[in-house]
């Protein structure tokens, strides 16, 4: 069974400021040891998280919606851990030599750095 089948949320049919939600607080709680613990579904999950961010990196006008809500972050802690989940993510895709994926994660990144 795909994750996308057994998920309580479609996450193809979220709205913008549902979808910027959704991919902030994956990021936050994205565990370290994210390589320790491959499984099925974390790889599933992992591949949708960065499917979606993808999808914002495509659009100037969804990178300046997901600058938006990370700008309406109030806690640093919280901000911070976004941030650490974007590194885990890049450090995964860079341990199974998807460097493509790493540039991406990283161009995204970037962007919200400067609103941290």
């Amino acid at each position: 069974m795909k994750l996308s089948d057994s998920s309580i949320v479609d996450v193809n049919n979220l709205g913008e400021k549902e979808l910027n939600e959704f991919v902030l607080q994956c990021l936050s709680l994205l565990n370290n040891n994210l390589n320790d613990k491959k499984s099925n579904q974390s790889d599933e999950l992992i591949d949708v998280l960065f499917q979606k961010i993808n999808e914002i990196n495509q659009s100037i006008e969804r990178k300046l919606q997901l600058s938006e809500s990370f700008r309406k972050v109030s806690s640093k802690k919280r901000k911070y851990k976004i941030m650490e989940g974007f590194f885990e993510l890049i450090y995964y895709f860079e341990e199974i030599e998807e460097y493509e994926k790493c540039a991406i994660l990283k161009k995204v990144k970037d962007s919200l750095l400067i609103d941290l």
